[in-house]
């Protein structure tokens, strides 16, 4: 893919849902799939081209959207398993952790416990999983622009992107309707 059209984008999702994840929450699933599309596409990315990447996203984001308006609780459980696999999956790489086993564990644990913490904790976990996404995505983001990145600086880039979204989610939250 693009590694510039691909940075681009998930710093451009990364903000979005780190600060309107809530708020705009069909948008929110449906930049989730496009993320997810594309993270997929891009491991397995030595056997696909760019066009697939760019229509596995845009169909996933189109199905997450159009599931997030229609489908209502069984979408915020899909959601809520994309958010934890791609908050772990963005996490262990820089952690070190190497095997690809444990990799995989840890991103079903993480999407398991994303969509455990959706499930019963909605609002607050919405804002904080989209918010910790978003930073994730940033993050990859700039790896994507600036390979050499020292990596503090990515760790720092995530933290603040997490936890001003995390504020300026929750003090915008009043009035907010439940999700359909």
């Amino acid at each position: 893919m693009d590694s510039l059209l691909t940075a681009i984008v998930y710093i451009a999702i990364g903000l979005v849902i780190a600060f309107l994840g809530r708020r705009f929450f069909w948008l929110f699933a449906a930049l989730i799939g496009l993320a997810a599309g594309l993270a997929i596409v891009r491991a397995i990315s030595s056997v696909t081209g760019p066009v697939l990447g760019w229509a596995v996203g845009i169909g996933l984001a189109v199905i997450l959207g159009l599931s997030a308006r229609s489908l209502g609780r069984l979408a915020v459980l899909i959601i809520g398993f994309l958010l934890g696999a791609i908050i772990v999956a963005g996490l262990v790489g820089p952690l070190g952790i190497d095997a690809v086993w444990l990799r995989l564990i840890l991103i079903i644990v993480g999407g398991a416990l994303g969509t455990l913490a959706l499930r019963y904790f909605f609002d607050i976990a919405v804002i904080a999983l989209s918010a910790l996404a978003g930073g994730v995505l940033v993050g990859d983001g700039l790896v994507e622009l600036w390979a050499g990145a020292p990596q503090f600086l990515l760790w720092i880039v995530f933290a603040v992107v997490a936890i001003a979204g995390f504020i300026y989610q929750w003090n915008t939250i009043k009035d907010l309707p439940e999700p359909e």
